[in-house]
């Protein structure tokens, strides 16, 4: 058996790296979500929906929604950290 392979066979890698790849969309849709509410109307929900295409591309893999975002002018780093900090409050709301 793989290092790799769990008692069942599988690659826990690979789930764990389903697991993250997850997590982090989910942290990037609230975040959008969030940008949405605090940039309206500028940012439109197609905004935010190419962006999240464009990750696909070699240019953005390695990049966040917020620094797609904020490459293609779409919203200010100001925006960005505000957004942040308020997922974060939100995050530790659900903590409690």
């Amino acid at each position: 058996m793989d290092n790799n392979e769990g008692i069942n066979g599988t690659n826990d890698n690979t789930e764990q790296d389903n697991d993250q790849e997850n997590t982090d969309k989910l942290v990037d849709d609230l975040l959008g979500q969030i940008l949405l509410k605090i940039t309206q109307p500028k940012l439109s929900p197609e905004d935010v929906e190419r962006a999240e295409a464009l990750k696909t591309d070699k240019k953005y893999v390695a990049k966040r929604l917020g620094e797609i975002l904020t490459e293609l002018g779409l919203v200010t780093e100001q925006e960005v950290e505000s957004a942040l900090k308020e997922q974060e409050k939100l995050r530790k709301s659900k903590k409690s």
